[in-house]
Parts: structure tokens; sequence; C-alpha cells
């Protein structure tokens, strides 16, 4: 796989934006880390997991070919293991990704790997 687009929760865009971009292959995780580093409510959590879906569902029907990993007690790890597992199995030689609101996470998403990153929204 030579390039990949990753898509956060908070960053579900408009898709004739993500067009323009034409990535051959987007990732998205959902992760209980990232729905629990602080206290959010019940509703709020459902309403966010279920935006992603969605948006996972509308970008498929557009022929995205998106790999998307569900919240399930079985993949507790980490948002970045995971990344990084996939990053590796797939041999992604590039990644996009969106401006990263939050600077510690951003942070933790530029250190995964030593391949080329174009950060979009810069």
């Amino acid at each position: 796989m030579d390039r990949i687009l990753i898509i956060l929760g908070n960053q579900l865009f408009p898709i004739e934006y993500i067009k323009e971009l034409k990535p051959t292959d987007i990732y998205m995780r959902e992760d209980m880390s990232l729905c629990s580093y602080e206290k959010h409510h019940k509703h709020k959590i459902i309403l966010f997991l279920s935006a992603m879906r969605s948006y996972r569902d509308e970008l498929e029907k557009k022929n995205f070919n998106v790999h998307y990993e569900e919240l399930k007690s079985s993949n507790s790890g980490s948002y970045i293991e995971y990344l990084t597992k996939f990053l590796n199995k797939n041999r992604v030689k590039n990644i996009d990704i969106f401006e990263i609101e939050d600077e510690w996470f951003e942070k933790k998403i530029m250190k995964i790997a030593a391949m080329p990153k174009r950060v979009l929204g810069d």
C-alpha cells in the first residue's frame, strides 16, 4: 500500500473534500482511550461512535477503500499501537493526515513511523 489517509473521529469533513484528495485507502479506528481521556457523557460517546460509523458507510458508498476498526473488548490496545501494526502489516509507505486538534496526540502520531507524512490543513 503506497499511501493512506488517516481520518480521526473529529475530522468527519464533507466527503466532497475527501474526494479532492483522491486517497487510495482510508484508515479509521474507534479507540476507548480517545473516548475516555476526558470525562464524557455516555450519550456523547454513542453519538461520536455513531457518527464515525455513518461516515465510514458513506465513504464506502462512494467507493473509498476504508479500513475501519470498531471498538471491541478484544481490541483494547492503544490507537497508536493498532495504527503502527496496520502500517507495518500493509507496508504503508506514506501517510496523509489532517491537522490534529490535540497536540499530545499529534506528537504521538508523528513519532510512529519514519515515513513521509503530509499534514493536511497546515
